[in-house]
């Protein structure tokens, strides 16, 4: 009796393992079969799925098949594995795809990075980006760091930025963004550097108050310097000559 109800817990036990095992592997939708059980398998379960589809629609809107290092991108590795991503938790907290030469991002800033809302520190710096800031960059609530100077994005810069309460360094600088830096940036009550210059005629606004906060950081670096429209070499001849006679009269208006 007693080695048949020994073996009885040992066969019931066995089953409940095997139970408990298929219920582990169905709980995870990407689980293909038992091949995903263990550490790397629990990892990716615990990826946050909002901020995987955020990554991904950055990789297809700026060209990620061309990057230079796209390691584990679009794979089903764990996100804190991906070049340039870092995580806690499962939840993205910095993306940095600058380095001194770029990674080759060649397209647009996609909305969706504005739902990374773990995100402390975003760099896509010293790459070939085009098109506008979204203005739901403004929605990164977690945000230290954001870095988008030395690119080809273009238009105004939305005033939600200014919700960034927790950014202590913003680097525009480099682009070809116009317009006036919106006001709502003095409400960045951490920022501490700032930079805006190279541009194509981006400018802080002109006001005292604005000019008064400006002074309170550690760093500005600004201009309003536009780009100079070139002149075709017939145009620039005429413009020449147009000069010299001018000058020309002059001169001889004195000796009379």
């Amino acid at each position: 009796m007693p080695g048949r109800f020994a073996a009885t817990l040992l066969g019931a036990a066995l089953v409940a393992g095997v139970a408990g095992e298929a219920r582990a592997q169905s709980a995870d939708p990407c689980a293909p079969g038992l091949r995903l059980a263990g550490t790397r398998g629990v990892q990716q379960g615990q990826d946050h799925a909002g901020d995987r589809a955020a990554l991904v629609a950055l990789y297809r809107a700026a060209g990620g098949a061309d990057w230079i290092d796209r390691t584990n991108w679009l794979s089903g590795e764990p996100l804190g594995t991906w070049f340039g991503v870092r995580t806690e938790g499962g939840r993205v907290t910095s993306l940095d795809l600058c380095g001194p030469g770029g990674n080759n991002l060649r397209g647009t800033i996609p909305p969706e990075l504005g739902t990374l809302g773990r995100l402390r520190d975003l760099r896509l710096s010293n790459n070939a980006l085009t098109g506008r800031i979204p203005a739901e960059l403004g929605d990164l609530g977690e945000l230290e760091v954001l870095r988008l100077s030395n690119n080809a994005l273009s238009g105004t810069v939305p005033s939600s930025l200014g919700n960034l309460g927790k950014v202590w360094e913003l680097r525009l600088h480099q682009n070809r963004l116009t317009g006036t830096l919106p006001e709502s940036v003095q409400h960045m009550g951490s920022l501490r550097r700032l930079r805006i210059e190279d541009n194509a005629g981006l400018c802080a606004p002109a006001d005292d108050g604005f000019r008064a906060w400006l002074r309170t950081l550690d760093e500005f670096r600004g201009d309003c310097a536009a780009a100079v429209p070139v002149l075709p070499l017939p145009a620039l001849v005429g413009l020449g000559l147009l000069l010299l006679g001018g000058a020309w009269r002059r001169s001889r208006h004195r000796r009379a």
